[in-house]
């Protein structure tokens, strides 16, 4: 009998753990290295149920970080970027063709941007590291509205 209720408390548990993990407010990831051009670039996909974050740092001068973001589906693709310290970050965005879109020049601690992207289709972000201090975290945050 102990045996049986104990087995069902760590099945309850688990069952609870997978939906609290379900129903996250923000997802991490951690940017991958050896993502320094569009062809490398780190994918994720935006959607409208939860909000993504990538945690990235530059390990060298001229540093540039890609990542290719899905849209999960058609609509509104919000983008924000925050770090702390002392960087001279420039952002460039561009289309699927590798086109760019926009740009915003020495980014002063956060940044935001809204793109309207087709479900399946994809952006590029690049985070250009043009000075500054070395291995600060950013963080790029994604979402569909």
């Amino acid at each position: 009998m102990k045996r049986r209720i104990f087995n069902l408390m760590i099945a309850m548990g688990l069952v609870l753990s997978l939906g609290a993990n379900s129903y996250a407010a923000t997802r991490e990831y951690y940017e991958s290295e050896a993502n320094g051009s569009i062809s490398n670039a780190d994918r994720f996909y935006a959607r409208e149920d939860e909000d993504r974050v990538v945690i990235g740092e530059h390990h060298k001068s001229s540093d540039k970080d890609y990542f290719k973001i899905y849209a999960h589906v058609t609509g509104t693709m919000k983008i924000r970027f925050y770090y702390d310290g002392y960087q001279e970050i420039d952002l460039i965005f561009y289309d699927a063709n590798g086109d760019e879109i926009g740009r915003e020049s020495d980014v002063n601690d956060s940044f935001s941007e809204s793109f309207y992207i087709d479900e399946d289709d994809y952006i590029y972000v690049c985070v250009d590291h043009a000075g500054g201090d070395l291995n600060e975290e950013y963080r790029l945050y994604f979402y569909m509205k």
